[in-house]
Formats: C-alpha cells, sequence, structure tokens
C-alpha cells in the first residue's frame, strides 16, 4: 500500500483545494495480533515514512499509537511499572532525521535494486550526508557495488533474518530482542544489508568547491574599463575616473553598479 496506492490517495486530494486532511491511524492491514511489534510492521512503518517525506502535500506525521498498554501498533507498551519499547520506537528513531525541514534530496540508483527502496538527502547545512536503505527482500546483501565514495560511515541498522520477530513477546514469537545495532564502518562498499531490515548511514559530506559571485578584471590601458564576470563578461565603463588595483581588489573611485570592492 505504501509504495503502490498511498502516492495516488493523497493526489485525489489536490481536488479538495488548499486544505489540511488529516488522515488518522495509518498503519499495517491485517489481523492485529499477528503484526504487533514485528519486524514486518517495522518495515511497513518505514515504506509509509518514505512515502510522507517524499510527497510534497504531507507536512506533518504522527506514529499511532504513542503509548498505550497493548502489544501491538504502540509505540511505546505500558507495563506496570514500567515502559517497554516497541519495534516501531527503534524505527520512529532511525526515521527521525528524514523529517526534518530542509533536507535536499539527492536522487538514489539503488532504488533500481529488487527488493530495496532508498532515500538519499544531504542536510540543510551541506555538511552531513544520509542514505536511507530498506531490504525487504529476504535476501542479504552488501554495498560492495555501491556507485560513489564515502568513509567513516555511522550505520544504523534494525532488522534480521525472522519478519515476526520482535523486541519481546507478540502474537507469533514467545521471546525477541529485536534492536538497532550501530556500527561505524571504515568504508560504506563493507556495509551489509541484513535479509529484513532498514539500515541508516550517514557521513561527512564532502564541501562543494567555492564559486566567486563575481569576477572581475582591469586594464589601466584598455580606456579605463571595469570588466565584471558574472556568469558572462559586462562590462562597465567608468567615464571619467579610473581604478587603483591593490590588493587582489578593484576599488572604484565613485558609485559604481558592481560592488565596492
Amino acid at each position: 500500500y505504501a509504495r503502490e496506492k498511498m502516492d495516488q490517495a493523497l493526489n485525489e486530494l489536490t481536488a479538495l483545494g488548499d486544505r489540511s486532511i488529516w488522515i488518522t491511524e495509518w498503519n499495517i492491514d491485517g489481523d492485529y495480533s499477528h503484526y504487533g511489534n514485528s519486524l514486518a510492521q517495522a518495515l511497513f512503518y518505514a515504506d509509509m515514512a518514505f512515502t510522507m517525506a517524499e510527497h510534497p502535500r504531507v507536512t506533518v506525521s504522527a506514529v499511532h499509537n504513542l503509548l498505550s498498554m497493548d502489544a501491538g501498533y504502540n509505540v511505546i507498551r505500558k507495563i506496570w511499572p514500567g515502559f517497554s519499547p516497541q519495534i516501531n520506537y527503534h524505527a520512529s528513531r532511525l526515521m527521525a532525521p528524514m523529517m526534518l525541514p530542509g533536507n535536499l534530496a539527492q536522487p538514489c540508483a539503488l532504488n533500481a535494486v529488487d527488493g530495496l527502496r532508498a532515500m538519499a538527502f544531504l542536510t540543510p547545512d551541506q555538511q552531513t550526508q544520509h542514505l536511507y536503505v530498506i531490504n525487504r527482500s529476504g535476501t542479504a546483501m552488501s554495498l560492495a557495488d555501491f556507485v560513489g565514495e564515502a568513509s567513516s560511515v555511522t550505520v544504523h541498522t534494525l532488522g534480521g533474518d525472522d519478519l515476526a520477530s520482535g523486541t519481546g513477546p507478540n502474537a507469533a514469537r514467545p521471546n525477541g530482542n529485536m534492536g538497532t545495532n550501530t556500527q561505524v564502518v571504515a568504508d560504506i562498499h563493507g556495509v551489509q544489508l541484513p535479509p529484513y531490515s532498514i539500515v541508516h548511514l550517514s557521513w561527512a559530506a564532502t564541501p562543494p568547491e567555492p564559486t566567486p559571485l563575481w569576477a572581475s578584471s582591469f586594464n589601466g590601458q584598455d580606456d579605463c574599463r571595469l570588466t565584471a564576470t558574472i556568469g558572462t563578461d559586462v562590462v562597465q565603463t567608468i567615464t571619467g575616473r579610473c581604478a587603483d588595483v591593490g590588493g587582489g581588489k578593484v576599488i572604484t573611485s565613485s558609485t559604481s553598479s558592481f560592488p565596492s570592492s
């Protein structure tokens, strides 16, 4: 549903115009007791998070539900006298950086691999690169063939080879200890993707090469003209005055349409 129907449903809402709509109680469809607190539920949650983060009409997303005494769709289970995190607690924490405003989305070739869904983006300050991968193929994979370079990659992994496993007992398994594993991998090509998993990778981004807003050249013998390059050459004639060249800057002696230095 998250991949095939949600986009269609959200696009149909455009006929309602500029209105805010609350779509409530989204979660995996099926018998409550069969999917609650299972890796299958976490993969569905991650798929929905991808779709909502990518869709321009979604502005706010909230989990359903946050806290209850149930052992199913809740994020945290109340067990007197304490609390027990359910599997969507771990999944939602993995998804948190994806939901921040201002992220700079990037294309990701991993989406062409059967069984994988991926999302890549830069943080607004362009300092950190993020890559999310959902593997629901049932087959362990790696990023050995990843096109690109990255080192000192922080990898958070939630997953394994048992779709029914959860953080504790559920309807399908009497025990479970599913949680997020974190490690730092020297090279991104060494990252492993368990058969059923959500993997979040992040690393320091390579800053873009600085480019000058404008550049200029001056030749005192060239009819006292100042040439500024802003994409293409623009020539300004400085009538009745010349410019002094010093310290690598061009300084005009009176008001100019270019910056003063």
